[in-house]
């Protein structure tokens, strides 16, 4: 959009106005096209998970940008993960500086030359504002940005602002070096002078790429063999949710050379899927709900105490001890020691090892009477409950015998966007999807539960009075049995995103291709 913004009013020099147009045009075609997200996102923006007030954001800001000065900025190192590595010297060093040192010389030029021209002062104004949010809390006006921070909603979003602001920076930097580069042409008279440039710029530019992709850093490794056969143990033994031990203190973990010594990501939700949570008392570590009860059982296994109520709170299936960190990776507990306390918890059913020749990882299964289901009724009625995920947003319930009133409790992250409604499995799709823009029922009754969980009671009498006797059928023992859908709303603007997209997609298709034929 950039790009087509300078095209329009730098170089084309249309109409102002027809080019305005124009771009409004091509933002409301971006924002239909790109509608399958933009829709459920601003439907969820304003129950995002708050963070904890504990939580030393602003650190960990100043941390991110630790790196982000103002000269470092200029001469292109101002991403703070490549200097996590003395590795990367032969390419941050000398050799990348005296790159953008050259590019900085061809940008003051393009400034003193062009100090006369609009254009050239609007390109410095984008440079200046994409300086400023990619130096994020760094002097000078790092106060203004920790303001923005602090007070506008959403701001917290950029919490690294290098990674998400210094592309802008780099290319207005690049706009005007480019011009700079054309001025010097008319400056340089001989070609001779004019190739050595050339020639020096590509080496160095070949020699950045050169050292960039041979640097040891950049090893690609291999998920190990043992994470597999743990996945397939997990599964076969009705994993819900694992606890990830040790805790890191809410960073990221480096392994070692099991893992090819891979650091910086945890790829464990994705080689498993299932899903997993670490114990951070440190609140390092961005806020999820269940974090409280996650941390409690964290301490209990290291106090060597019984976990089991806290367990089937977070729906605790399997505890996974790690063997293959790195030796100088910061851990809350020592792993053996771990692996000691576990052993004798009187929690834990049996555990299983999988290991290669320089790590591996240990799973200790939980007790059944230790789980939870992912839905469940609370309380002492004589209800049961059966349900079927159709896939992770919907869910069909079947409670049975229900009497008087129970609670239905839902083990996921407490929002206001999960909807229960009533459910007739006759109903043809259509019907189904109306159905669900309808007002659902137990709304009011809809709370938080455990810190983090979803909450409904469940009214034989409230059914009875508010819905058609086709949603429910009367048991011969006086109860009656419904069945119910558990629906995550957003899902539904998914879906209508998709149409938009598609709808509007098939329409600017059918008027190209009036248009061509027309022609």
């Amino acid at each position: 959009m950039l790009a087509y913004g300078f095209f329009v009013f730098l170089i084309e020099r249309l109409n102002l106005l027809r080019s305005i147009l124009r771009l409004l045009w091509i933002y409301v075609l971006l924002f239909v096209s790109q509608g399958w997200w933009i829709i459920p996102l601003l439907s969820t923006y304003g129950s995002l998970t708050s963070i904890n007030p504990l939580n030393p954001l602003n650190f960990l800001l100043h941390v991110a940008t630790r790196y982000a000065t103002i000269v470092n900025i200029f001469l292109g190192r101002a991403e703070g993960i490549l200097y996590y590595s003395s590795q990367f010297k032969h390419y941050l060093g000398i050799p990348i500086a005296g790159l953008f040192l050259g590019v900085l010389c061809l940008c003051l030029l393009a400034m003193w030359e062009g100090r006369k021209k609009k254009y050239i002062w609007i390109l410095l104004s984008m440079l200046t504002f994409g300086l400023f949010m990619t130096k994020g809390d760094q002097p000078p006006f790092g106060n203004i940005f920790l303001y923005f921070y602090n007070h506008i909603p959403g701001f917290t979003t950029f919490r690294r602002p290098v990674s998400k602001f210094y592309w802008l920076f780099l290319f207005f930097y690049i706009a005007l070096a480019v011009y700079g580069g054309v001025m010097a042409n008319h400056y340089i008279k001989k070609k001779l002078y004019k190739w050595i440039l050339i020639t020096i710029s590509f080496i160095g530019v070949g020699y950045l790429i050169f050292a960039f992709v041979k640097t040891p850093f950049l090893v690609p490794f291999a998920i190990p063999q043992y994470y597999s056969e743990a996945k397939e143990y997990l599964y076969k033994d009705n994993a819900t949710r694992i606890l990830i031990l040790p805790g890191l203190y809410g960073l990221t973990p480096f392994f070692n050379s099991a893992v090819n010594s891979f650091g910086g990501t945890d790829f464990l939700d994705e080689a498993w899927g299932i899903p997993t949570v670490i114990p951070d008392d440190m609140n390092y570590s961005p806020e999820y709900p269940s974090k409280e009860a996650v941390n409690a059982i964290g301490r209990d296994i290291r106090n060597e105490c019984k976990f089991c109520e806290l367990g089937k709170q977070v729906m605790l299936s399997h505890i996974a001890v790690r063997f293959d960190l790195r030796d100088d990776m910061s851990v809350e507990d020592d792993p053996q020691e771990l692996d000691r306390k576990l052993q004798r918890n009187p929690d834990i059913a049996n555990v299983q090892t999988f290991r290669s020749k320089n790590g591996g990882i240990k799973i200790y299964s939980v007790r059944k009477d230790c789980r939870s289901s992912l839905l469940q009724l609370a309380g002492k009625s004589e209800a049961t409950i059966d349900y079927h995920m159709v896939n992770p947003t919907a869910i069909l319930i079947t409670v049975s015998h229900l009497k008087d009133e129970t609670s239905l409790q839902f083990l996921q992250n407490y929002t206001k966007n999960w909807k229960l409604y009533p459910y007739i499995a006759q109903e043809n799709r259509l019907q189904q999807t109306i159905q669900i823009f309808r007002q659902p029922m137990f709304e009011n009754t809809h709370k938080l539960v455990f810190n983090y969980a979803n909450q409904w009671e469940l009214n034989a009498q409230e059914i009875r009075a508010n819905l058609p006797g086709t949603y429910y059928s009367e048991n011969a023992d006086g109860t009656i049995t419904i069945r119910l859908l558990l629906l995550y709303k957003p899902q539904v603007y998914f879906y209508i995103g998709i149409l938009c997209s598609a709808v509007f997609g098939l329409f600017l298709m059918v008027i190209a291709t009036i248009t061509k034929f027309n022609k």
